[in-house]
């Protein structure tokens, strides 16, 4: 087997298996950069690393192409058993209609957890894309309809870190989580503070956005009840929605956002403001949505900077998990590379919580003080906030992997 570098224009990020128990297939791919279009057909490209997430069905797949294609491809379903995928299912073929598209499974495929998901490209016009450079994904191409099982050792290209844009689900209904707002609130804060999160949501693409905002409270897993809140944005349209936690979901605290995108459409760009809303009027910062893979991930760390002067500022550490329990290692260093405290918190999945400094660490910063942050299972977005005690100005500094 060769492996074959696909054509790459730029690097964005593609969203797997989401979270909560619908079981999927496949990477739902937010922003495909690169194609296989001039490729010989018919062709078979398998997905490795985004296997069914459970067993029950799939009913209906996503997919991207760059073409409308008259019975431009079929949609396949393999059986790994190490290394050796054997075909067990498939439907089509269907027509390529529109760049994102959905197609209906009749009757729905039944897959078991660890299947694999393909796309057979079938004519000339057909034009299966994906993304890359993408971290723990990868495919790999066979010539031909593939209905016999095969292995890596015959095919005539590996796709190392590429994603497939192939997303499976139950039904046309299905969404996806494509983006984390790691904190938002409508809270009191210490010192007279009333932070509140505004959100913005924005299209930049030709097709609809399409999905709902999930609202998950501080100190409980998430769960597939909580409050949502429904939205469209249609083609280079936005919409705003101020004091979003209070006014939409119509409750206070703190807690984190998911955002789904419903399959078959866009997902919207957002943006989050949390701001302390004061009688002479806001101080506060914005920040982006994140996608799951801007999550530290198992064996990253990084670092977080404490405040200069303690008698001027507080200083809240925050964590939210993503699908699975993941634990966090922290160390608090002076500014000689002491030692100061060591402790390794576990937190369960899809878990929000912020801590104020003392009461992680069990000491007060001292100025010059360093955070290091490691994931040693699961991922996570974790962030310090620092805020003025005089003025309750905060700030956001997110744990970001060190390059």
């Amino acid at each position: 087997m060769r492996f074959r570098v696909v054509s790459v224009a730029v690097t964005i990020l593609v969203i797997s298996a989401g979270a909560f128990a619908q079981v999927t297939i496949g990477n739902y791919v937010l922003a495909p950069n690169s194609s296989t279009a001039n490729v010989p057909k018919p062709y078979t490209i398998i997905d490795l690393n985004s296997p069914a997430t459970g067993n029950g069905t799939i009913g209906a797949v996503s997919i991207r192409s760059n073409q409308p294609c008259t019975q431009g491809f079929k949609v396949k379903f393999f059986h790994n058993s190490n290394g050796t995928y054997t075909p067990f299912a498939e439907r089509g073929p269907f027509d390529i209609t529109q760049s994102l598209m959905v197609v209906t499974l009749t009757p729905a495929v039944t897959v078991t957890t660890g299947d694999l998901i393909g796309l057979v490209a079938l004519q000339d016009c057909s034009g299966l894309i994906g993304q890359t450079p993408i971290l723990f994904e990868s495919a790999a191409q066979w010539n031909g309809d593939v209905n016999t099982p095969v292995t890596l050792n015959t095919a005539v290209a590996g796709l190392p870190s590429f994603a497939l844009a192939a997303f499976g689900a139950q039904n046309l209904n299905s969404d996806v989580r494509t983006q984390v707002i790691p904190a938002a609130g409508a809270a009191e804060g210490a010192f007279g503070a009333s932070f509140k999160t505004d959100l913005f949501l924005a299209n930049p693409r030709s097709m609809r956005s399409a999905g709902r905002l999930v609202y998950h409270p501080e100190v409980t897993s998430g769960s597939s009840g909580d409050a949502a809140f429904p939205f469209i944005v249609d083609s280079h349209a936005s919409l705003t929605y101020p004091n979003f936690v209070k006014e939409k979901i119509g409750v206070t605290g703190k807690g984190s956002i998911d955002v789904y995108t419903t399959i078959g459409y866009e997902p919207p760009t957002v943006a989050a403001r949390v701001y302390d809303d004061s009688a002479s009027g806001t101080k506060g910062f914005t920040f982006d949505a994140m996608t799951e893979r801007e999550a530290l991930q198992l064996f990253e760390f990084a670092t977080l900077a404490v405040p200069s002067d303690k008698t001027k500022y507080r200083m809240n550490i925050g964590v939210r998990s993503l699908s699975a329990e993941t634990q966090v290692e922290f160390d608090l260093f002076d500014s000689n590379g002491g030692l100061r405290a060591q402790l390794t918190n576990t937190y369960p999945a899809d878990y929000y919580v912020q801590t104020d400094f003392h009461s992680l660490f069990g000491v007060d910063f001292n100025p010059g003080d360093t955070i290091t942050v490691v994931i040693r299972r699961g991922a996570a977005y974790v962030y310090g906030s620092i805020i003025d005690n005089n003025s309750n100005d905060p700030s956001l500094q997110l744990a970001k992997q060190l390059k």
